[in-house]
């Protein structure tokens, strides 16, 4: 992988940006790698790791979340007791917890964590393998820095599931509870809004629990997924499944009503459905509705994107930007 740093972003903060400490695999297949579009993980393997080429500005969000899951597990690992004790946690409580603990360390009563564990799994000729963050008496919990939107809207919700039930059916002996927490830290956190929006969340940190799908639905899952890969891996580009709107980050088309339809520099009125645009213009008896698509995303984090034709045609109808021009 190669980065530019189109922004000119300083040397230390560049530095940080460009350091990558994922500990790829190139004989397995992980739990993220599963739950992507199946088109962008065979394209992406086709464009040599030499090829690939990013700005360092795209990848913020990704970083500051990996030094978010690092500083926890540092803390954990070296001053969890001081920590709780300064929470008014006592000295029992404390004295129960093991870090990442060897099964003959376990005992009655002991209160096992286990953080940043990768684990694997033989299934139908693949090796599946998941690094889930952190597990407490039987939960995994998960660290999320994001925007309030994904929360209020709750936008994220399946791939929550889905990856926390892929961490469970890879190890059903640590992980014994059928929910996921997600711990979020919100990088937009407004206090105001706060006070003002009655589902604007009340601290910048929070959590919210979700259902995790049974060991036998998941396990479906994965097979699909890996059954797409085996069929879609040679062919050729074009027969490989085109991304849904849903994996493209797609936003909401937008319907805008022009009174005057020789002047559109500004809409008249701008509608989210578009059969109230359409009413809205009968009603008035003149004008015009045009319809903008909405605007796609996901493909400027696509290591496939240089072969993608998908891509293309986005750009053509104006759905999406092409990459070089983001910055």
């Amino acid at each position: 992988m190669k980065y530019t740093n189109v922004e000119g972003i300083s040397l230390p903060l560049a530095v940080f940006l460009a350091f990558d400490d994922y500990d790829y695999d190139p004989k397995t297949i992980s739990a993220t790698k599963l739950m992507r579009p199946t088109r962008q993980v065979i394209l992406a393997s086709r464009v040599p790791k030499s090829n690939q080429l990013k700005d360092i500005s795209s990848l913020v969000q990704s970083r500051v979340g990996q030094a978010l899951h690092s500083a926890v597990e540092k803390v954990w690992e070296n001053s969890y007791q001081k920590c709780m004790a300064a929470l008014g946690y006592d000295d029992d409580d404390i004295n129960r917890i093991l870090i990442n603990p060897a099964n003959s360390e376990l005992y009655d009563g002991c209160i096992p964590v286990y953080m940043e564990n990768r684990t694997t799994r033989e299934f139908n000729g693949f090796t599946v393998s998941g690094k889930y963050d952190f597990v407490a008496e039987g939960r995994v919990e998960d660290f999320k820095t994001t925007g309030v939107y994904t929360y209020i809207h709750n936008t994220k919700e399946e791939d929550y599931r889905i990856q926390g039930s892929i961490y469970r059916w890879l190890d059903p002996v640590r992980i014994t509870e059928d929910t996921v927490r997600i711990n979020f830290i919100f990088t937009d956190y407004n206090n105001r809004d706060a006070k003002t929006q009655k589902n604007y969340p009340k601290n910048r940190v929070t959590s919210r629990v979700y259902q995790l799908m049974t060991l036998e639905e998941t396990e479906a899952y994965i097979k699909d997924r890996l059954d797409k890969l085996v069929g879609y891996w040679n062919v050729d580009e074009f027969d490989i499944p085109f991304c849904t709107d849903k994996e493209l980050w797609r936003s909401a088309p937008v319907h805008r009503y022009y009174a005057n339809p020789q002047k559109t520099a500004r809409a008249t009125r701008r509608f989210d459905d578009l059969e109230e645009a359409i009413a809205h213009q009968s009603k008035q008896g003149k004008g015009a509705v045009i319809t903008t698509p909405g605007v796609v995303k996901a493909c400027h984090y696509c290591d496939g994107y240089s072969m993608c034709t998908q891509k293309d045609e986005l750009i053509a109808e104006g759905s999406l930007i092409p990459i070089e021009e983001v910055a």
